[in-house]
């Protein structure tokens, strides 16, 4: 009897140890579970770097492409694209360098702009600054060339200008192409230019006339304009016409500079090594890159000593482009 008690015991202990072994075992699955289920989710997170670093790095990409090829506005639109992903691609200090690039063109745009405005080219100024501010409407550079276009466009000077520059320039479009067809027959590969005057006589009657009319007729409505001064020019080499630009006496002599916006003091010496700079591409006779430089020193340094001499040699190099 005894040992029968203990045979029981004995099995009820098996059978407890049995059931506890059994017990055990989904545990241990659960736990591989929880492992499978977090490499899962680290493979998850690895391949979501992975695409958004690569993603970020094609945006930066396409930016340098297209700042290669100057078209600003869509390296900004990619640039933003990438400002969004940078901080979780950890792509910061790329995406910062090629907004720095962006914006050295940005600013290089502006000041060829300018340049053209301080020289009285209006029409390029114009379309730079359009251009510009089209590229670039969110970016400070570009609002301040949308500014600057809205100040030139509201100018009714300004606008005669463009106006008399557009018809001086059909003009000369037309003595050009009347050589280009003059010259053809000859047969000569580069025949040499006569003067206007020959090229116009030389005309059909007709066309000559047209010629001769727009001349008087912008000389008559845009005297005071530096276009209509041309004209005038232009007129007196081909006819002997000695006629004063006359314009409507509500109308300044001459074409008023636009207020130029205020800046801290110069820094003389940035000044004058920029100075000198534009003076080396001036006598290399390198005349875009010294208008660019001598129209950077007005404008950041307005208050410069040097200012009326970089004036003077901008109108001469602008006049040689």
């Amino acid at each position: 009897m005894i040992q029968g008690n203990s045979l029981a015991r004995l099995t009820v202990v098996l059978l407890a140890a049995a059931l506890t072994g059994l017990g055990a075992r989904p545990a241990v699955g659960d736990r591989d579970d929880d492992i499978r289920r977090r490499r899962r989710e680290e493979y998850l997170k690895r391949q979501r770097d992975r695409e958004v670093r690569e993603r970020c790095s094609r945006y930066i990409e396409l930016a340098t492409r297209a700042l290669g090829r100057g078209n600003l506005g869509e390296a900004y639109r990619a640039l933003k694209e990438a400002d969004r992903l940078s901080v979780e691609a950890k792509m910061t200090t790329q995406l910062a360098d090629r907004m720095k690039d962006l914006e050295a063109a940005a600013q290089k745009m502006y000041v060829e702009a300018d340049s053209h405005r301080i020289a009285r080219r209006y029409t390029e100024a114009m379309k730079g600054y359009r251009e510009l501010g089209d590229a670039l409407p969110s970016h400070d550079t570009g609002k301040k060339a949308i500014q600057r276009l809205s100040e030139l466009s509201k100018d009714p000077l300004i606008k005669a200008e463009i106006e008399a520059s557009r018809l001086l320039e059909s003009i000369a479009k037309a003595i050009d192409n009347s050589w280009r067809v003059m010259a053809k027959p000859r047969g000569q590969p580069d025949p040499e230019r006569p003067p206007d005057k020959a090229i116009v006589e030389a005309m059909p009657e007709a066309r000559s006339a047209w010629v001769l009319g727009q001349l008087r007729s912008i000389v008559k409505q845009y005297g005071n304009c530096d276009s209509g001064r041309k004209a005038a020019e232009l007129l007196k080499s081909i006819t002997g016409e000695d006629q004063p630009a006359s314009a409507p006496a509500t109308q300044p002599t001459s074409l008023p500079s636009l207020p130029t916006p205020k800046h801290p003091p110069a820094d003389e010496a940035a000044a004058a090594e920029l100075f000198q700079k534009a003076r080396k591409f001036h006598e290399a006779k390198q005349y875009k890159a010294a208008a660019g430089a001598y129209a950077e020193l007005l404008i950041k340094y307005p208050g410069s000593r040097l200012v009326p001499e970089a004036r003077k040699h901008l109108e001469e190099v602008s006049s040689k482009l």
